[in-house]
């Protein structure tokens, strides 16, 4: 089985560095006790929708870490950033550990309906 990713290295490049743009916007907030208003939260979803519409493997975990911005001392961490490089490595190694683990979540959450 032949896989070609669906993020090119450019794609991920710009991704990556999206993300770590928005962390360190909120990072620099933080020092000087100010608030968002989860502005940076907003837009890190855009990220989360660029994956949504390419259908990525793993955008879950993405969605995962941008929940978790709005979690208020918990967001201050650069979650995006690590659910962003978390996606693009499982789209680029879909043979690894993290790939199976995704399919095995995959399945579990399938719901059958009861025989009648």
């Amino acid at each position: 089985m032949n896989y070609k990713p669906k993020l090119s290295t450019p794609e991920i490049i710009i991704l990556i560095l999206g993300a770590v743009i928005i962390d360190a916007i909120g990072i620099v907030l933080i020092f000087f006790v100010l608030d968002d208003f989860f502005i940076t939260d907003l837009l890190g979803l855009t990220i989360q929708g660029y994956f949504r519409v390419r259908k990525v493997n793993g955008a879950g975990y993405d969605l995962i870490a941008s929940l978790a911005e709005f979690i208020p001392y918990l967001g201050a961490l650069p979650m995006k950033t690590i659910g962003v490089v978390t996606v693009c490595w499982i789209d680029s190694h879909p043979s690894g550990a993290v790939s199976k683990a995704v399919a095995v979540g995959q399945k579990a959450l399938v719901v059958k309906k009861p025989a009648t």
